[in-house]
């Protein structure tokens, strides 16, 4: 806009025409500019609203964790920060909530492992790409690693999808349920996470390896270099004669 010309106008109007109407202009004008600015800050703070929003669905709904069980025998459970993929991807609105939601839902204590359908497979890929980015160290040596989409010791009405980083060496020892049992944890209400990684462990070696058909390679394979430095801030045993611990473990078929 030519201020210039505008107020040109103004002056010529105010002489030319009733002063009633040179009035209304400006009341008109005003108005708009009036809508303008309050639509820009509106819009800003909408944007600062979207940011927080996202943040919390990163950190709450989608989570990448290093799994490490110690040389003492202690289940480790870390937080890998997230790359670039997921912002892209999950932003706060309720259609992608429930479409985690039925995802999370076809994850169980028995198979713990989402399945990688035709459905599943854009938001799989995505996170699969989005623990790709990660590099925890800047130096350090590169190792296999495998990654398991899965949904864990949480409330059934939660939309949260876990990326499990394990090598395979140690989800390997999951498979024997003996071992299992000796394995303690850092909080108390983590024994259920070893049932998850004992049937993830059971459906990697016995069941998706040797099977090439989309839905079965469910669980990623990857290349990565990730610390595994960490210490335990408290170590807990399990009591696997408990209530609770039996009554999950008679779900999946396991004694205690």
């Amino acid at each position: 806009m030519n201020w210039n010309s505008f107020w040109s106008w103004i002056v010529s109007a105010f002489h030319n025409a009733e002063p009633l109407l040179v009035i209304v202009a400006i009341e008109l004008f005003a108005v708009f500019l009036a809508q303008v600015i309050h639509m820009f800050f509106a819009r800003l703070t909408l944007m600062r609203h979207h940011k927080e929003l996202l943040g919390k669905v990163n950190n709450d709904e989608v989570e990448n964790q290093l799994v490490w069980v110690t040389d003492d025998n202690v289940l480790l459970i870390s937080q890998i920060p997230h790359g670039t993929s997921v912002p892209q991807l999950f932003f706060p609105n309720t259609a992608v909530q429930k479409e985690l939601k039925r995802i999370c839902g076809q994850a169980s204590w028995s198979e713990p492992v989402i399945p990688f359908t035709d459905q599943n497979r854009g938001i799989l890929e995505r996170l699969f790409n989005n623990v790709a980015e990660h590099n925890r160290a800047a130096h350090g040596e590169v190792r296999p690693w495998l990654v398991i989409p899965t949904y864990w010791d949480l409330p059934e009405d939660r939309t949260c999808i876990r990326m499990l980083v394990v090598s395979p060496e140690q989800l390997e020892k999951f498979i024997d349920w003996e071992w299992c049992k000796t394995v303690k944890v850092e909080g108390r209400t983590h024994w259920s996470r070893i049932i998850v990684l004992h049937r993830a462990a059971l459906y990697y070696f016995h069941l998706e390896k040797g099977r090439e058909d989309g839905r079965a390679r469910r669980i990623g394979r990857m290349r990565l270099t990730i610390r595994t430095d960490d210490e335990p801030l408290r170590v807990n045993e399990i009591d696997w004669t408990g209530c609770e611990q039996r009554e999950m473990m008679s779900k999946v078929g396991l004694a205690a």
